[in-house]
């Protein structure tokens, strides 16, 4: 071993190469993005990570915002170097800056720094400590992003500052999943992300169709949803028919609770106060766009009763349905219906 390389390992900080680790681990899409002007060693590295981040069967994009010299062009993957995002993600990128203005930062994709600082990336959850927190805090908010539309990229303008697209993504792909059963030919389906983001494709009419309908009762391309009790997954205290080309989610406390300074907390953060937000309560929005029902259950769950009736009543063309479990077992339920029918328990329309 050189000289050379015994100086390098000993400037390596052995925990930060188990934290880059740990999340190379957990992660399946990875950006690699180089400097501006970018020279060999910059695009030598960026190139050398991918071919090794794929032999690990992991999706990577390098990426960089200036060209590679055309010295570099015999590099091995330099078709990989991408100088800008997908269209797809971009504007994605665009819709969640904007609903983080619209909602006064309830719902922010910058909150990676946070789910780090309170343990919710790796291990148990925990309560971070004063200047852990403020730290998080200060690379956290949309208005520290920097977007160039002309060629699609996004900066960060914080050292550390991380995307967690979280819900936001789930629901675009469940709209995305649907379109495409629509375009392979399938006159009706339902597409189930994990149970809290879901998307009823448009119906293609076929001869079977009206057979069906008879069959459940239901029109053609409707689906019958249960929402669950957000203290009892056994009970569900409302239902509803999701209508063809329509979205659901719902964003809730009740998963991965933990204890922190005699609280009980959830795995929900309020990206405004850093802080998880507590209680046993869930938000359902059903809207035409899979990433605006997202946004809507996420930003409804963390408003007081009050605040989300004048939401409802400001925005257009979406339902929505708040309920509160009482540690005796009870709910309380709060609805919003215009355009979905929405049912209790008793199958009583509300």
């Amino acid at each position: 071993m050189s000289e050379d390389t015994d100086t390098l390992n000993s400037q390596i900080d052995p925990a930060l190469v188990e934290q880059a680790m740990a999340l190379i681990k957990s992660s399946q899409r990875i950006a690699l993005l180089a400097h501006e002007s970018p020279d060999g060693d910059c695009i030598g590295s960026a190139l050398g990570m991918a071919h090794i981040l794929r032999q690990l069967e992991k999706d990577c994009v390098p990426t960089c915002a200036d060209a590679a010299p055309q010295n570099l062009s015999f590099l091995p993957g330099i078709e990989m170097l991408q100088q800008s995002l997908s269209d797809e993600f971009f504007d994605l990128t665009q819709y969640a800056v904007r609903s983080w203005r619209q909602f006064g930062g309830s719902v922010d994709v910058t909150v990676g720094p946070l789910m780090k600082a309170w343990g919710f990336r790796e291990g148990e959850p925990h309560r971070p400590s004063h200047k852990e927190l403020l730290e998080a805090q200060d690379m956290v908010g949309c208005n520290k992003l920097s977007l160039d539309r002309r060629m699609r990229t996004v900066r960060f303008l914080r050292q550390g500052m991380e995307f967690d697209f979280g819900g936001l993504a789930k629901g675009h792909a469940a709209k995305r999943v649907a379109r495409v059963l629509q375009q392979q030919g399938i006159t009706a389906a339902l597409v189930n992300l994990g149970g809290s983001s879901l998307c009823a494709s448009e119906v293609i009419p076929s001869a079977t169709a009206q057979d069906r309908s008879n069959e459940t009762g239901l029109a053609f391309g409707e689906w019958a949803i249960g929402i669950i009790h957000p203290g009892d997954a056994t009970q569900c205290p409302v239902h509803l028919l999701l209508k063809p080309g329509w979205s659901l989610s719902t964003s809730g406390t009740s998963e991965r609770q933990f204890e922190a300074s005699g609280q009980i907390l959830s795995h929900i953060l309020d990206p405004r106060t850093g802080w998880p937000i507590n209680g046993i309560r869930s938000a359902t929005a059903v809207a035409r766009s899979g990433r605006r029902s997202e946004v809507l259950s996420k930003h409804l769950l963390l408003l007081s009763a009050r605040e989300q009736t004048a939401t409802a009543n400001q925005l257009k063309n979406f339902d929505w349905a708040y309920l509160e479990g009482a540690q005796n077992g009870a709910v309380a339920l709060e609805v919003n219906s215009i355009h979905t029918p929405l049912y209790t328990a008793s199958s009583r329309q509300l």
